[in-house]
């Protein structure tokens, strides 16, 4: 039998009327979330239903395997806290956020959500166990629940899925004026790429709109001040506005292979705190993704007496980047924060991704050893003693224990520490992105404390799905 939740899930030995109880429940949550269907990716088929005599609960599900497993005891199929159905649309809702989300959604969801709370007392109505539940799974499910079956609109999932294909911000038509370009000026063509093989231009007009320079032009001019623009074909650009002969705003962008990066952009005191850095990046993102251009970088700078706190602002709009836990603060601390972020990673990982991980890093370390770069002792006893010398190339098809999967982690971390292997799979305790730190409970109030400039890197190869347009849409709306 298959049900039809999106796209349609196996489920094996139903009895005929918990399978039918199943199917109209399905199909009641689903005609109160068609949204639904806006986001869902195919991976979403991977989950599977199955029975289970004996569960000691009425459903169960797994977010590493996607295995969902209903008792079909027959009474009280439709109960509101001991019932199949009620439990197993949460757990499909589970099961939507983690294969039915792309990595871009789970993200946005996350930063949407970081300071909102579980209803706790919609759990404690349920009859529902999970593995490695995490605060945003179960968040996702109890708000869709609740939208659904209890019919209580979820501002959350409608913020959510209200990301659309609109721009984040309407372009002013008169934004060109006071900046002293005429319009053949204006259709000059500026270089986006260093590579004299596969040269990319587009116009200046444009350019500036990809820069954000053109989301402030309109509000210094009105506002009386002198504004000023230098630019190069090369793809350099410099706005500056004055008051008098003070100057009151300064930004500097340019182009560097496809990607714009955001020099330096600073505001006088009586200028801040009136979402001028935020139009600016709105206009920015806008234009960006509207001209395929995949990548923004900048510095998140800290520099307290001067009012710079990009820092701890960046990464709140979908900006990521690696730290090197060396750099803030204790590093004794620092470092217990990415090895909890590194713990939380492997408790959360699918098995394919942890077997994956860990017969990467067992081969690296026996090349090593190949190489004489490693010691052959130190590797036969770490195989022999640490994993009980399980694992084998004849074993490279079965998933890691998670307690083997850590251990390795531990010491592949002490003998390989700048290991690119690490910081690129986020299993190093040395380098780790703002994006799972900031995931930490507590760790925000140790940044703000600690914390210091890093680089920052937005993607926006998923255009307009990137978690960044709804996280910038949803501030705007704010300060409205």
């Amino acid at each position: 039998m298959k049900l039809n939740f999106i796209y349609p899930i196996k489920a094996s030995d139903l009895p005929k009327v918990v399978a039918i109880s199943m199917k109209m429940g399905v199909k009641a949550f689903l005609s109160k979330a068609p949204f639904l269907k806006e986001k869902v990716k195919p991976s979403l088929k991977k989950l599977r239903i199955e029975t289970e005599e004996g569960l000691p609960v009425r459903v169960s599900y797994s977010p590493l395997t996607g295995l969902i497993k209903v008792n079909p005891e027959m009474r009280q199929i439709r109960d509101n806290r001991k019932g199949i159905v009620p439990n197993l649309l949460l757990a499909l809702g589970m099961g939507y956020y983690d294969f039915g989300l792309s990595k871009s959604d789970q993200l946005y969801w996350r930063n949407l959500t970081r300071r909102e709370k579980v209803d706790l007392t919609l759990l404690k109505r349920s009859s529902f166990s999970v593995s490695q539940v995490g605060k945003p799974r179960v968040l996702f499910a109890t708000e869709l629940l609740k939208h659904t079956i209890f019919q209580t609109p979820s501002a959350l999932l409608e913020t959510f899925f209200d990301v659309g294909t609109s721009d984040i911000i309407e372009l002013s038509p008169t934004r060109f004026r006071g900046l002293g370009l005429t319009r053949g000026e204006r259709k000059e063509q500026i270089e986006t790429s260093s590579s004299l093989i596969d040269r990319k231009t587009v116009s200046l007009e444009d350019a500036l709109d990809i820069a954000g320079i053109t989301g402030l032009t309109d509000d210094m001019r009105e506002a009386g001040y002198r504004t000023e623009l230098d630019y190069d074909q090369s793809g350099i650009m410099e706005f500056r506005a004055y008051s008098g002969s003070r100057v009151v705003l300064q930004m500097k962008r340019y182009f560097f292979d496809d990607i714009i990066k955001n020099e330096y952009f600073t505001l006088s005191e009586d200028l801040q705190r009136q979402g001028l850095g935020m139009k600016a990046f709105a206009t920015q993102l806008t234009s960006a993704i509207k001209h395929g251009v995949e990548k923004i970088q900048l510095v998140a700078e800290r520099e307290d007496a001067s009012g710079l706190f990009g820092y701890n602002v960046w990464w709140r709009f979908g900006f990521d980047g690696h730290l090197d836990s060396g750099r803030y603060g204790s590093s004794l601390e620092a470092k217990a924060w990415w090895k909890q972020a590194v713990v939380e990673k492997i408790l959360g990982a699918s098995d394919m991704t942890a077997q994956k991980q860990f017969y990467g890093m067992v081969e690296r370390l026996r090349r090593k050893t190949e190489e004489g770069s490693f010691s052959n002792s130190a590797f036969q006893y770490f195989m022999d003693v640490t994993l009980d010398g399980e694992y084998s190339n004849l074993k490279a098809f079965q998933a890691p224990s998670r307690k083997d999967f850590l251990a390795l982690v531990d010491f592949f971390n002490k003998v390989s520490p700048e290991s690119p292997f690490l910081k690129t799979e986020d299993l190093s305790y040395k380098s780790q992105r703002i994006q799972r730190l900031m995931e930490l409970e507590g760790f925000e109030d140790w940044w703000q404390q600690y914390g210091d400039k890093w680089n920052a890197s937005l993607d926006l190869s998923s255009g307009v799905e990137s978690p960044s347009v709804g996280l910038v849409r949803n501030y705007i709306r704010g300060r409205q």
